[in-house]
């Protein structure tokens, strides 16, 4: 071959390697979400075709939270079930197990590509037994290391290492829990996948951090967009400088359920909803089936008793924390809905449409 044919042969050879960097590598120039690529029926799926609902459902309900843990299998399984029953295809690998509850799709209007959730589940007890060993607690703003102003380094040392050690642990705790409930949804044929706040969103700072928060919005509203649905765990956490604390489950529906994308947020406890007193103690206590929500201020108008948790061991604040949530969400314009796990009026919930029994927040016209 003379030396100008191959010249122009090299030239060839350059003009087709540098066309197929820029258009068809598929690691430099992946595809992006909503191309019209006929070989994948996800990349087409824009959000806006999707119907959001953010579910949490608390650590009473799926484990014996007297009892270091100790899982309610009973209620995971039924969770995950519900939960395969009601999600679209889109979020699915498999078929949906005959076992799930057969509750026609009640929606007035239904999603033109589906239905998909953003679950978010409680610790009970895993998580909450270390966490009260090690001092964890839930905090809004970073937590001072000691109170003392005469703390030495030797004693900061010291608390640090206290706080690691529970932090790790309590983790460790969680994410055992965590695991059980994607394991079994994925057995259900959802395309599940954890998604942990500790280190990834980037943990407490997400309190007071608008950065923070929003790294928690795009992470999940990429894991959705890719057919995925996102379970998110309340969490231990680095929190300032030198310390660590909890970020409970209820304050991550709080970021998460003032999205636009949300269409509904539900939260799956152990009782049937918000009471005007403690059912447990006062057998006259009166369901409260809806209760206003002052937009401009998030306050509750009602008369409601928030005693918090009954187990000693919780740290996060219980239906005061919860209430404080569901107030938050539902003055963003959002229907918010307190079911008891378990139940008929859960799984109506879930397929989209409305409980006969259990507790709505909204927002106050005015």
């Amino acid at each position: 071959m003379s030396l100008p044919s191959l010249c122009f042969f090299l030239c060839l050879l350059l003009l087709h390697f540098s066309s197929w960097l820029v258009e068809g590598n598929p690691i430099t120039n992946p595809p992006t979400l909503g191309t019209t690529d006929d070989n994948n029926d996800r990349l087409r799926r824009t959000f806006d075709d999707l119907e959001i609902i953010l579910v949490k459902i608390g650590g009473s309900s799926i484990t014996h939270k007297s009892e270091l843990e100790r899982l309610n299998s009973e209620a995971v399984t039924w969770f995950a079930r519900t939960v395969a029953h009601a999600t679209s295809a889109f979020f699915q690998h498999g078929a949906v197990t005959e076992k799930c509850p057969s509750i026609p799709d009640e929606s007035d209007h239904p999603p033109k590509h589906g239905r998909g959730f953003v679950l978010v589940h409680g610790a009970g007890s895993f998580g909450h037994f270390t966490a009260k060993e090690y001092g964890l607690k839930g905090h809004s703003t970073p937590p001072p290391l000691l109170q003392s102003n005469n703390t030495t380094t030797l004693e900061i040392q010291h608390k640090r290492r206290i706080l690691n050690e529970g932090l790790v642990k309590t983790r460790l705790s969680v994410q055992k829990l965590n695991q059980i409930v994607v394991k079994e949804l994925i057995e259900n044929g959802v395309n599940a996948v954890a998604v942990s706040p500790c280190f990834s969103i980037p943990g407490l700072h997400a309190h007071a951090s608008l950065q923070a928060q929003t790294h928690l919005q795009s992470t999940v509203q990429e894991t959705l967009e890719a057919g995925l649905i996102p379970v998110i765990h309340g969490d231990a956490c680095l929190y300032g400088a030198h310390g660590a604390g909890i970020l409970s489950g209820d304050t991550v529906m709080e970021i998460l359920g003032i999205q636009p994308w949300i269409k509904h947020a539900v939260f799956i406890t152990d009782v049937d909803g918000v009471f005007d007193r403690d059912p447990r103690s006062d057998p006259t206590a009166q369901l409260l089936s809806h209760i206003a929500v002052d937009p401009r201020n998030g306050e509750v108008v009602a008369d409601v008793t928030a005693s918090g948790s009954t187990h000693e061991h919780d740290v996060t604040g219980g239906l005061k924390t919860k209430l404080k949530s569901a107030s938050a969400i539902a003055s963003a314009g959002k229907n918010v809905t307190i079911v008891k796990s378990q139940s008929l009026s859960a799984e109506r919930l879930l397929q989209g449409g409305i409980a006969d029994i259990g507790s709505t927040l909204y927002p106050l016209a005015r």
